[in-house]
């Protein structure tokens, strides 16, 4: 629990009469004491001054103003008012700056909104709050991507693959940051390590075959979009790329 949501924490005991006359005051001693070693509401119950159904009833509490915040952006944001969206997930952030989902949500409704920035400084201060550091590196590299910013996508997304080198997503993203810098050779790499993470994954196929026809290897493309029709023989475009390919090399159509 960080600084600010022990204050919040306080105010709602207040509130809800838990916490009144010298046992507030002295609660907000503890909340203000700058050698503090533990969160307020569990020096509160080692002192006496709150007991454990108190506790849960102000978390609970806690939680269910977050919820209902949150609940109204949702609300919104299936209306795709995603500025009004923002404005309850980032009241729900700031009533509960440590709620991971209400961040997320956040971040997401600023990229329907194509505020690159904003989502990114989300996700820079999740990495301070989650365990999860390799998803997180992954969504801000590709929010890098999207903005733009691919030196700056590079790198998050290999630091995700040292955290997580079995995610296929995160190479297959890394490949498309290679193939925007026209780093053929690497893009390739980065298609081919997302196969083998994922070898149903049709799309990392697709694209190192596209990698494959810049890199000059028709050979290696065809069998590369061959595999994914094995895959998913509904894929339209790439039964188009096939024929088409087929006809340059002066084969007949399968």
């Amino acid at each position: 629990m960080i600084e600010s949501e022990q204050h919040r924490f306080l105010e709602i005991a207040a509130e809800k009469k838990f916490l009144e006359g010298d046992r507030l005051a002295t609660a907000k001693r503890l909340l203000e004491d700058p050698d503090r070693k533990k969160p307020v509401p569990f020096l509160l119950m080692e002192q006496g001054l709150l007991d454990g159904e108190a506790l849960d009833a102000v978390l609970a509490e806690m939680l269910q103003r977050v919820e209902a915040i949150v609940s109204e952006g949702d609300k919104f944001a299936r209306l795709k008012s995603m500025t009004r969206a923002i404005l309850h997930y980032d009241q729900a952030v700031q009533a509960s700056p440590s709620d991971e989902r209400a961040r997320w949500k956040k971040v997401n409704a600023l990229l329907e909104k194509r505020r690159f920035d904003e989502a990114a400084l989300q996700l820079t201060q999740l990495l301070d709050l989650s365990p999860e550091k390799a998803e997180i590196l992954k969504k801000r590299g590709m929010v890098h991507a999207r903005a733009g910013r691919l030196a700056e996508a590079v790198a998050d997304l290999e630091a995700s693959i040292a955290l997580s080198p079995g995610d296929g997503q995160t190479h297959f993203e890394l490949g498309l940051c290679h193939q925007s810098r026209r780093e053929v050779a690497k893009a390739i790499a980065s298609y081919e390590r997302s196969i083998e993470c994922d070898p149903e994954f049709v799309q990392a196929y697709n694209n190192l075959a596209i990698a494959r026809i810049r890199a000059r290897e028709p050979e290696k493309a065809l069998e590369a979009w061959e595999k994914a029709l094995q895959i998913d023989k509904g894929r339209r475009t790439i039964l188009y790329n096939v024929q088409t390919l087929l006809k340059r090399l002066g084969r007949p159509p399968t």
